[in-house]
């Protein structure tokens, strides 16, 4: 069985990954955890939800073209549970 909503909320919080972390609600978003990652925490994210059971489902790229930044945004499920998490990242448009 994998980790809850609540133990996954709270092992992102208190990662140095993790910029914010969020629920949200899934009627609304699509997703039930929204988690802000910097971009070297992309991987440490990854390692640990597949660890806990997750696949990753899609990865999305926004261009914030007024803010000068770009955004990876990386959706994953976990087939038992039916949990649905995002990992976003931005980086700078000069620095990707």
């Amino acid at each position: 069985m994998p980790a809850n909503l609540k133990q996954i909320q709270e092992h992102f919080s208190g990662t140095a990954c993790a910029l914010s972390c969020a629920p949200a609600d899934r009627a609304v978003k699509g997703y039930d955890l929204d988690v802000s990652a910097n971009p070297g925490g992309v991987v440490s994210a990854a390692e640990y939800l597949g660890g806990i059971g997750f696949a990753l489902d899609t990865i999305t790229g926004v261009d914030w073209i007024a803010q000068n930044e770009m955004e990876v945004v990386y959706d994953y499920f976990h087939p038992a549970s039916s949990l649905r998490i995002v990992v976003r990242t931005r980086v700078p448009r000069d620095n990707p």
